[in-house]
């Protein structure tokens, strides 16, 4: 009777020791499950665009770019480069100008556009044509630029026009890459 007695107490003991941590377990549980649905949230609701700032050579500011938004000093900047690959050029250099322009144009556009400037390039290089643009003014407005400026246009070695142009180019910044999506010449 004393053994089955002492068996009671262990066997209870025991019981009451795998009760306490059962629910110890299942409190812990629900904290970490607790948690977890809490950072669900968090990660959920919270802006994960990185804004990335750029300081590249020549420039004294620094530019950047944050999702699908880019600052208007690299949107300046950018245009800068894109008018001068496609408006100043010579006889020598045109091929390597305009693929370095069309290296950044949307591959939707690609086709047309370079089916124009590769017909422009046998036209320059039959006659010895060359362009040089000055940019005079050059101005943002979002994803847009519009630069104004004298253009130059050289036959051999002599020049034989000058006037003012206008032209326009619109941008797009998806996926990390920033693409011409437009350009035109803006007709007075």
């Amino acid at each position: 009777m004393f053994e089955s007695i002492v068996d009671r107490k262990i066997y209870n003991s025991l019981v009451e020791n795998a009760s306490f941590n059962i629910k110890l377990w299942q409190r812990i549980a629900g904290v970490l499950l607790v948690s977890n649905l809490l950072l669900v949230i968090y990660l959920v609701s919270s802006d994960h665009t990185e804004k990335t700032v750029l300081v590249p050579l020549g420039l004294k500011e620094e530019v950047w770019v944050k999702g699908k938004e880019v600052s208007p000093l690299y949107v300046e900047q950018m245009a800068q480069y894109f008018f001068q690959l496609l408006l100043t050029y010579n006889k020598q250099n045109v091929l390597s100008q305009y693929n370095g322009f069309l290296h950044y144009v949307r591959p939707e556009k690609y086709g047309a556009l370079k089916a124009l400037l590769m017909s422009d390039v046998d036209r320059i290089a039959r006659n010895d044509l060359g362009s040089a643009f000055y940019s005079m003014k050059l101005k943002v407005n979002g994803m847009k630029a519009e630069v104004e400026g004298e253009q130059v246009g050289i036959v051999g070695d002599k020049v034989v026009s000058r006037k003012m142009s206008k032209y326009q180019m619109e941008f797009s910044y998806r996926d990390g890459h920033f693409s011409i999506e437009a350009y035109a010449e803006v007709k007075p």
